[in-house]
């Protein structure tokens, strides 16, 4: 977001632009992603901490600010409630989003369902006053990476149903040719196969790592994300202890062997769920212990979970946990 004043800057004091001539530059070269729709997207940041680290940066907040909440104030007639809403600089902190939204020519979420979030309540009174920058752009899945460059051995497969000639990762509406392969034993064989032997790799992949040996006859059930309430790892491990105690009071109790894997870092200063992670790993040495879950239930924790990790993982993964908080989840980038 200090992209917009420090681009004001350079214009302005090193270029010669009048502040009309900066001010259309910038207004027409910058534009806003909103990633999630929680608080911490919307960041507000202390004025004397911006003032005492970067004055000639609060100058030109402050003269963007002035003008803007007074372009609001003509809009909404005077109705403070409205403006205070969208000023940038206000009760001693400067609002991010809201600098954003005042400068950028587009603004957009990140699937349909989260811009309409912006559109409907986040961002409301901002597209009520300028309805055109707002639009959508989906995240979309990355299949070169995501399916190509992490799971060869599906991508063989991919390759050779959709046929030869049929590049895929150029034209990613082939993969409608693999309908027919549906009901095809051979293929869905093959595909069994490929999920097997990827979660062998896996496995071999955390003991060497960890000296932690996975189950790989159970289903791997996937929650790998930031740690965050709205995300509810807690409600899965209040599932996982419950399968435990059920398993521990009833010795004939079946279900499917589950082994249930984490991943996430959490905000350095979120007390909550830096505890939510000590009860995951609690839990997982409690369970992991009991002769009663042996080969029926395990629970791991992956150290340092980041992209590197999440490609050898997605590819192993046969349950992906996707139970955020309704309306929180903006696109659900993990599935």
């Amino acid at each position: 977001t200090l992209v917009i004043p420090e681009l004001m800057r350079i214009l302005l004091d090193e270029e010669g632009y009048s502040w009309e001539e900066a001010w259309y530059i910038v207004t027409r070269t910058v534009a806003y992603t909103n990633h999630t729709v929680m608080a911490e997207a919307l960041e507000r940041w202390p004025q004397q901490l911006i003032e005492s680290l970067l004055p000639r940066i609060w100058q030109l907040l402050v003269e963007i600010s002035n003008r803007y909440q007074q372009q609001l104030t003509d809009f909404f007639h005077g109705d403070m409630s409205r403006v205070e809403k969208l000023a940038i600089i206000w009760g001693g902190e400067v609002r991010m989003a809201n600098l954003c939204v005042a400068t950028c020519y587009a603004v957009n979420g990140v699937s349909a369902l989260h811009s309409d979030i912006l559109k409907r309540e986040v961002l409301h009174d901002a597209y009520v006053r300028t309805p055109e920058k707002f639009l959508n752009v989906t995240n979309g899945i990355d299949h070169r990476r995501w399916v190509a460059e992490c799971n060869p051995r599906l991508h063989a497969l991919l390759r050779e149903c959709i046929g030869k000639g049929k590049n895929y990762l150029l034209k990613p509406e082939y993969f409608s040719l693999l309908e027919k392969y549906k009901d095809d034993a051979g293929v869905l064989d093959r595909l069994g196969e490929i999920k097997a032997q990827n979660k062998r790799d896996f496995a071999a992949y955390v003991a060497r790592e960890s000296g932690v040996v996975l189950n790989t006859d159970a289903i791997f059930d996937v929650q790998v994300k930031r740690l965050h309430e709205y995300k509810r790892q807690l409600l899965n491990v209040l599932h996982i202890t419950y399968l435990y105690q059920r398993l521990k009071a009833d010795p004939h109790f079946t279900f499917t062997p589950r082994v249930y894997l984490f991943g996430a870092k959490a905000a350095p200063g979120y007390a909550v769920a830096k505890r939510i992670i000590h009860l995951i790993n609690s839990l997982a040495a409690t369970v992991n212990a009991d002769p009663a879950c042996k080969e029926r239930l395990q629970v791991v924790f992956l150290e340092n979970y980041r992209v590197s990790l999440a490609e050898k993982l997605m590819p192993a993964s046969e349950l992906s946990e996707q139970i955020s908080t309704a309306g929180k989840e903006a696109s659900g980038t993990g599935n």
